[in-house]
């Protein structure tokens, strides 16, 4: 969802068809957060929030599955077993509200509306809706969670809650759930959870800790495996067009630079010491406006110029020009600064290319066209 590994170019009637597609209300607050007339980083940030909404989906599923469970297990120890919610003979549902007992209902009806006109508890389980059970930690249950669990001698509340903290109830887990819950729908109906005033990193801190709440090895397994942290430092900018780490949080190395009169022993000392290993040769007939000279380049002219020479070459003699005009042209692209490591791929294997039109090098700029660094593979250490 929202994920791409090519550039995508933005036209007049691209965002004329989306407008008409999506709506222009829909698309509206992605257009003020770009600050109004910004059509192509709208529709980044229309994508970054799918991605933050897939992102927290996999946290919010394991959420809602273990507190229903837990929820389920509980009941049906203190109320008759796993038919506590039977409209006909439940001994919970019949102290419950209107409201959830109508839930109840709703959700048998949509299991018969499917064919099973017989539903198991566990059916039911599953299609009650993550409110249902939001809502039975409102004050109008206070009187539930106290009841002594006959398994584990503790409260309702404690037994499907072990790790909560000392001295917290029902109110301060009513206060988490609905939080939860909350952001839970607003991921559900597709509205836009992007904004900077949402702090991802703490709503998504609450769901590992309610979830720590029932089960501390669930908790660090579904930190483990989270792809929110990773989402939200994605952030896109008007440079940035495919996910991933941006590059102004690099720190690179500027490459250094070589003359064509240079000699070989000078160049050599160069790019031995250079990190990458590779100098730049000043050409203003190409664009940009240089050449690569690598180990390789010197190897295969040392290889060529020994064999002529019978074995040996003198490195005061030879320039770099000597073996710039012996060696093919590397393709050498740009990227600007701005752009993440997702757009830095994509440049590296542009879509429809072939091996032999591929860059081997981009130059990293920043907008005043000052050259900060080389980059020679798309998964640099960065």
């Amino acid at each position: 969802m929202a994920e791409s590994q090519e550039l995508f170019h933005y036209t007049g009637q691209i965002h004329s068809d989306l407008d008409a597609a999506i709506s222009p209300s829909r698309l509206a607050p992605y257009l003020m957060a770009a600050g109004g007339s910004d059509r192509d980083m709208a529709m980044k940030l229309y994508l970054w929030n799918a991605r933050i909404a897939k992102s927290f989906l996999y946290p919010l599923h394991v959420a809602e599955v273990i507190t229903r469970n837990a929820m389920h297990e509980a009941f049906s120890r203190n109320f008759g077993g796993p038919g506590w919610m039977d409209p006909a003979s439940g001994r919970l549902y019949n102290r419950l509200n209107i409201q959830p007992q109508a839930a109840i209902q709703r959700a048998i009806g949509r299991l018969a509306a499917n064919g099973n006109m017989c539903p198991k508890p566990d059916d039911i389980i599953a299609a009650l809706t993550f409110d249902f059970w939001s809502n039975l930690f409102r004050r109008d249950y206070s009187w539930l969670w106290p009841l002594p669990d006959p398994v584990s001698g503790k409260s309702i509340l404690e037994t499907v809650f072990p790790n909560l903290p000392a001295g917290k109830g029902r109110g301060y887990v009513k206060d988490r759930v609905a939080a939860i819950n909350d952001f839970r729908n607003r991921i559900a109906h597709h509205e836009p959870v992007h904004y900077r005033h949402i702090n991802h990193k703490q709503v998504h801190d609450g769901i590992l800790e309610f979830i720590g709440f029932r089960c501390a090895s669930t908790r660090a397994w579904v930190s483990r495996h989270s792809t929110v942290p990773a989402v939200i430092r994605t952030v896109p900018t008007p440079e940035a067009y495919l996910p991933g780490k941006l590059l102004t949080t690099v720190k690179f190395v500027a490459p250094t630079v070589v003359s064509s009169t240079d000699t070989l022993a000078l160049a050599l000392d160069v790019v031995r010491s250079a990190r990458p290993p590779l100098a730049l040769v000043p050409d203003p007939t190409a664009p940009p406006p240089y050449r690569l000279l690598t180990p390789t380049m010197l190897l295969e002219y040392f290889s060529v110029k020994a064999t002529e020479d019978g074995g040996l070459v003198d490195v005061t003699a030879s320039t770099v020009a000597d073996v710039v005009a012996a060696t093919p042209a590397m393709l050498i692209d740009t990227v600007d600064v701005g752009v993440s490591t997702g757009d830095l791929s994509a440049k590296f294997f542009p879509a429809g290319s072939t091996p032999a039109s591929r860059p081997q090098a981009l130059l990293v700029t920043n907008s005043t066209g000052t050259l900060l660094g080389v980059v020679t593979r798309p998964d640099f250490r960065y």
